[in-house]
């Protein structure tokens, strides 16, 4: 797919230990692309179930339409810090997300 990203699992970032886990759950992929736009040649090709994006709003938003007009349930975990560059997640409300538990505290 020309529009994914390897993930090399070398443990500089955050992606590694999401992708681990969500094996480990039986996730059947994950994919890293280069924005919300790309969500609908995902769909496409793979036909998911249901997806689970994390992103920045922006592209949060796209992606969830993306699913939304095509029948897809979708959930989105918001980036904390977003940008290009050194973006960062709440790992451990993506975690229990991904495991189907209640986040550790009340959203706002």
């Amino acid at each position: 797919m020309g529009n994914r990203y390897e993930c090399q699992e070398c443990g500089a970032c955050k992606i590694a230990r999401i992708i681990q886990k969500a094996k480990k759950l039986g996730y059947k992929g994950v994919y890293i692309l280069k924005g919300g736009s790309a969500v609908s040649m995902v769909i496409e090709q793979i036909s998911p179930k249901a997806v689970l994006g994390v992103a920045c709003y922006y592209e949060g938003m796209i992606g969830m339409a993306e699913c939304e007009n095509r029948g897809v349930p979708v959930q989105f975990v918001p980036l904390i810090k977003d940008g290009c560059v050194n973006t960062d997640l709440n790992l451990s409300d993506l975690e229990n997300l991904i495991s189907l538990k209640k986040p550790s505290k009340k959203l706002q």
